[in-house]
């Protein structure tokens, strides 16, 4: 690994460890405010499995768990992802020079209905 990949992934285990979490934390909080029935559903989770105490594994809480998941699916704190090609390679009969910087659209793939269903863009937990 060269001494601007190692550079490269650094940064990146730094924006993906802090900038992302505050982003989805930020994100599940407008979620939540402009969907009270799931806001209410997931207080009712809380107040019923912890009881005021706080969490010791988030497996006693499945529908906060699908709250975030679902946060992350439809507003992704990395809205595009850049790799490098490290060779030559040929992908869905495109052939791709090394050193071409391709993006993929986290925003498209997650919201395309192939995959996630008619409802894809909408926040569904």
């Amino acid at each position: 690994m060269s001494d601007r990949e190692l550079r490269d992934e650094i940064m990146t285990l730094m924006v993906a460890g802090q900038e992302t979490s505050a982003i989805l934390l930020t994100w599940a909080c407008a979620l939540l405010a402009w969907h009270p029935e799931v806001q209410d559903r997931l207080r009712e989770e809380v107040d019923e499995v912890l009881q005021g105490a706080p969490p010791s594994s988030s497996s006693e809480l499945p529908f906060m768990d699908a709250v975030l998941l679902e946060t992350m699916r439809v507003l992704p704190p990395a809205y595009m992802v850049g790799r490098c090609a490290k060779e030559d390679v040929s992908l869905g009969g495109y052939d791709i020079p090394q050193g071409t910087t391709m993006l993929v659209g986290c925003v498209a793939m997650h919201r395309d209905p192939r995959w996630w269903g008619k409802n894809a863009g909408r926040f569904d937990p």
